[in-house]
């Protein structure tokens, strides 16, 4: 179910101003999930798996501690 589907079932007709602003939000909300769940995987990587991806352990380090709104 789409956001603007789901949000339209609980508060009737949602303006199509409304719509842009929702899926602005929607679109950072998923970049904010995808780089949380990409910080996870990197901070489960061994350092044969870090090296084979041509990251170093300071690098990887830096990346996994940063805030998930932070790119």
């Amino acid at each position: 179910m789409g956001l603007n589907r789901f949000l339209s079932h609980f508060v009737g007709h949602v303006h199509p101003e409304n719509k842009v602003m929702m899926s602005g939000w929607h679109r950072c909300l998923d970049d904010w999930r995808r780089r949380a769940r990409g910080r996870r995987q990197l901070a489960r990587m061994s350092d044969r798996e870090l090296r084979d991806i041509g990251c170093s352990q300071a690098d990887a380090h830096r990346e996994i501690n940063k805030p998930f709104w932070r790119a």
